[in-house]
């Protein structure tokens, strides 16, 4: 029975690479999202409520990519929406979790393999910017200043996070709820950044601190 499911896959693939060079893959069959013009969306990544997630021309959703516009699980309803710019790519792995919130991603940005986005605040991501790999957005905190009660049950605070226009985010770095970086922001690989990041600033570090402007003689 083995041999007749792998053979069955490659048909499949097969009709699939078919279908893209006859004009493109149309739909997701396994949400029955729709495909965007020049799009695709690979059958083995994860749309949790097609209809709250909004892609422009060109994105592409690559494989085991989850993008999930509800709350906790079991994700019995809806709740928020994700938007992706044109030509953008979701690559292998990635987390986009709504939590109620609205995660916008601008045209021309790569979120490489394993990132997570929480979006419980909103998470908006100007373009042409790139998340590196295990890159973790968070756009809420627990409140905890009560230690006479479970940090479950103080509820969150949900500032949002910005990110401007043409910023790197390097592997492995946390962006934290209430953080703004503005555009041309370098962060490097690994910082914890806490604070507001100035246009074209350099962060590094734990906690994430500025180390260098961008820009002719700096």
């Amino acid at each position: 029975m083995n041999w007749i499911r792998r053979g069955l896959k490659k048909v499949y693939a097969l009709g699939l690479r078919l279908a893209w060079y006859l004009g493109g893959q149309k739909e997701h069959l396994r949400s029955g999202k729709d495909v965007p013009v020049r799009g695709f969306i690979s059958e083995d990544s994860f749309l949790t409520f097609p209809k709250s997630i909004h892609l422009g021309e060109n994105v592409l959703i690559m494989s085991g990519a989850r993008l999930i516009c509800a709350g906790m699980p079991p994700y019995l309803q809806p709740a928020g929406t994700i938007e992706i710019g044109t030509d953008s790519i979701i690559r292998e792995g990635a987390i986009l979790q709504t939590y109620g919130g609205v995660i916008r991603i601008g045209q021309n940005c790569t979120i490489n393999p394993y990132c997570m986005i929480q979006g419980n605040g909103g998470v908006h991501i100007g373009d042409n910017s790139l998340i590196a790999s295990h890159v973790c957005i968070y756009s809420a905190n627990h409140r905890f200043s009560d230690a006479s009660n479970p940090i479950r049950a103080q509820g969150e605070t949900c500032l949002g996070v910005r990110i401007g226009s043409d910023v790197w985010i390097g592997g492995g770095a946390i962006i934290l709820d209430g953080v703004n970086i503005g555009d041309g922001a370098v962060i490097a690989a690994g910082a914890v950044v806490t604070q507001d990041v100035e246009a074209k600033a350099v962060i590094a570090g734990v906690p994430g601190r500025q180390v260098a402007l961008r820009g002719p003689g700096k």
